[in-house]
């Protein structure tokens, strides 16, 4: 492991690392783009760039979904299936790091179905309530 790169050794610090790989590739294009589009060094670090980052940001929106969930779970905000469903993709997306990039979209999803049910639980809420107003 000890000629492995630094990006792909360790879990942690992903984002820095990332970042220092696309600040290295931009400096290196300003000064000889032709030689490094054509090294293959260009294809390498933009390979690399992508899995720490795409690793690392389905990692996060999986503990969001997490954090959430048990919020909602503890303050009864939602109902108990959408819940456990967000646990269930939130362990998905731990999990299925790396398999395709189609599971990324399984936060986006999740945010689409959360948001819907906070607006129709405000829109039932409105026209149940009726509104009184002060003079």
């Amino acid at each position: 492991m000890r000629d492995a790169p630094l990006a792909l050794t360790n879990e942690g610090l992903k984002t820095p690392r990332a970042a220092g790989l696309a600040g290295g590739l931009l400096a290196t294009h300003a000064v000889e783009s032709s030689r490094l589009i054509d090294s293959g060094r260009y294809t390498l670090l933009r390979a690399v760039m992508l899995r720490i980052t795409n690793a690392y940001a389905v990692k996060m929106s999986g503990v969001f979904m997490i954090s959430l969930a048990t919020i909602s779970l503890r303050a009864e905000v939602m109902p108990r299936a959408l819940t456990v469903a967000s646990y269930v993709l939130a362990v998905g997306l731990l999990l299925s790091i790396g398999l395709s990039l189609w599971v990324t979209l399984i936060f986006p999803a999740w945010v689409c179905a959360v948001s819907i049910f906070i607006l129709v639980s405000n829109l039932r809420t409105r026209s149940v309530s009726p509104v009184v107003r002060v003079k």
